[in-house]
């Protein structure tokens, strides 16, 4: 019995020390075989231009683990030079050194049978990329040449690559744009990577269910920050992640606020430009089609959703305006004209605030109007000229509360196809004390709603890059108007004289009137080229409130005419009907000074 366990004692320690003995044959052998397999792998995938180094190859043979030190793949400057002469120099140019490169379940022997080269798992430690970019005309020109694939380039060596799962950790990217005038750079840093089944083979190239050989890829970003627009803004995100196997594409806590102070920017602007300060808390395509995106430069998805936020606009009247025409720049014409083909079948808002903040030149105050916790949705939103054959019409439908308060509804439709930019908007608002847009009529005009209920407003409208026509219904009661003025202690009182002829003469109290007749507001505005879109909509919508207000030409004139009078009746004196007269052309026929 002790012989027979001596036996098999002796046995296992002979396979033992076999094996032992083979795995370390095989590994200081069969290094110089890997070593230059890689070598040329490398060489011919990539013309001859890049060149792979590393410090040690550690190689455990019978379990298929590998692992790489200090690799770099760096190119050849002499080869790029001589591509570049010879006009086949790449726009890309690729730096890539990384600590260790770990491989787990290499399977040598489909090497040796069938050239396979399988691996069950990579692992990249601290990997830098830097991509250079510099223009080459010559790239833009079509080869008669048919264009060798990847796969081309290594199939006299292998006839397939597949690996299983290749993670990276703390990977960290630069971009360097390199033309005539000047040299930028964009980095980011801690950037985690995993892909899922990578497989390079014959047919894997136009396998439409792969991104970049693989079916999956998640890619997440932490703590972005890049400066924009000349260094006056920065954009920034907390997070940023992207998913090819759920289609998904997040980003968290999004900024883009100005990096300097806002009367800097203008300074240097020297106009009275609009200045954003951004925040969205949540950013999320849904079903978003990464390879149309990556491959066809076309942004295609079923949903995107933006939920919580605030949208600060912020202008400064005491700089000059903009006084090019606005005309041809409505939204939906700047996406029609954008080089990206866009197509997203659902834009979801919910809880966003925006408000529009704006420096008076006259009195030197912000007035500030807000729209809170905007939600809805825009429908079919795309310029792609084949869908909008079918139906050329955008939706937006959504909902807001001024000052937090009454509710708006407004509901815009969007001709994509037609010449003049046609459009239609229609809505309600709900019930609201007059007095609290009192935030931006004081500030700007120094006048107050001393007094007033709104009861409802609703308006139905079409428009073009030239006219905006239709109708406005509002209904209110108790409508008062005080003309304010500065006393010596720099408080505001109100011009009494000035506010009795305002209310009596030019402003109805209610709609409908204590005589019960209802006034409609019929609007017929045209268009000043230089007003952007939104001011358009404001300007016209204003049109048919002052007409639901009885503030029409007539009364306009009827006041106009009492101060011409009193100015011949006491023409050393500038009466207090004078002021008003001055008022009324102030407020109401000023839009081409604005």
């Amino acid at each position: 019995m002790k012989t027979t366990w001596k036996w098999v004692i002796g046995i296992l320690a002979f396979l033992i020390i076999a094996i032992v003995a083979a795995s370390f044959y095989l590994k200081h052998n069969w290094k110089p075989i890997v070593e230059d397999h890689l070598y040329k792998l490398v060489e011919s995938s990539t013309d001859g231009l890049y060149t792979l180094t590393y410090e040690d190859l550690d190689f455990q043979v019978f379990l298929g683990n590998a692992k790489v030190d200090e690799v770099r793949l760096v190119p050849d400057s002499n080869v790029y030079q001589r591509l570049v002469k010879e006009e086949k120099a790449p726009d890309n140019l690729y730096k890539v050194s990384l600590k260790e490169l770990s491989i787990e379940g290499l399977k040598w022997r489909e090497i040796l049978k069938n050239k396979k080269l399988n691996i069950k798992g990579i692992s990249l430690v601290h990997p830098d990329v830097e991509l250079t970019n510099t223009y080459h005309a010559y790239n833009d020109t079509i080869s008669d040449e048919p264009k060798e694939s990847l796969y081309d380039k290594i199939k006299h060596l292998l006839s397939s690559i597949y690996i299983e799962r290749i993670d990276t950790d703390k990977f960290n990217f630069k971009y360097v744009k390199v033309d005539s005038a000047e040299t930028s750079e964009t980095t980011v840093q801690n950037i985690d990577v995993h892909i899922q089944e990578l497989l390079l083979d014959e047919s894997s190239e136009t396998d439409t269910s792969r991104l970049y050989f693989a079916k999956g890829l998640e890619v997440k970003i932490t703590d972005f920050e890049y400066p924009i627009s000349d260094s006056l803004y920065n954009l920034k995100f907390n997070s940023l992640g992207v998913s090819t196997h759920e289609k998904t594409l997040l980003v968290e806590n999004f900024s883009m606020k100005p990096a300097v102070d806002r009367q800097e920017i203008f300074k240097r602007k020297n106009e009275n430009v609009t200045i954003p300060d951004i925040e969205m808390d949540t950013i999320i395509f849904e079903e978003l089609d990464f390879k149309k995106l990556t491959e066809n430069t076309q942004l295609i998805a079923e949903a995107l959703r933006i939920k919580g936020g605030k949208v600060d606009l912020y202008k400064d009247k005491r700089y000059p305006d903009n006084v090019e025409s606005k005309i041809g720049e409505s939204p939906h014409q700047k996406l029609r004209d954008l080089d990206l083909l866009v197509h997203i079948d659902n834009i979801l808002l919910d809880s966003i605030d925006l408000s529009y903040n704006q420096m008076s030149e006259r009195f030197f105050k912000t007035g500030r109007i807000s729209f809170e916790q905007i939600s809805g949705i825009l429908s079919e939103v795309t310029n792609d000229s084949t869908k909008l054959l079918n139906n050329p019409i955008i939706t937006a439908d959504l909902q807001a509360k001024i000052y937090g308060r009454g509710l708006l509804k407004t509901k815009f439709g969007f001709d994509m196809l037609d010449k003049n930019g046609a459009y239609t908007y229609k809505g309600s608002l709900g019930s609201m004390q007059a007095s609290a847009f009192n935030k931006i009529l004081t500030p700007l005009l120094n006048i107050e709603l001393a007094s007033g209920n709104v009861k409802g407003l609703r308006f139905d409208m079409k428009g073009t890059d030239y006219r905006n026509t239709g109708t406005l219904n509002f209904d209110y009661d108790n409508l008062k108007v005080s003309v304010l003025n500065k006393n010596q202690k720099g408080k505001q009182k109100s011009k009494k004289v000035t506010s009795f002829l305002l209310n009596t003469i030019l402003i109805n109290e209610s709609n409908p009137n204590k005589k019960g007749e209802y006034t409609v507001g019929r609007i017929n505005y045209q268009r000043v080229p230089e007003y952007t879109f939104f001011k358009t909509l404001w300007k016209s919508l204003f049109e048919g409130i002052k007409q639901s207000a009885g503030v029409d030409s007539e009364r306009e004139e009827k006041l106009i005419g009492m101060a011409d009078k009193a100015k011949e009746t006491a023409k050393n004196t500038k009466s207090t009907v004078e002021k008003v007269k001055s008022k009324v052309r102030g407020w109401f026929e000023k839009d081409k000074k604005e």
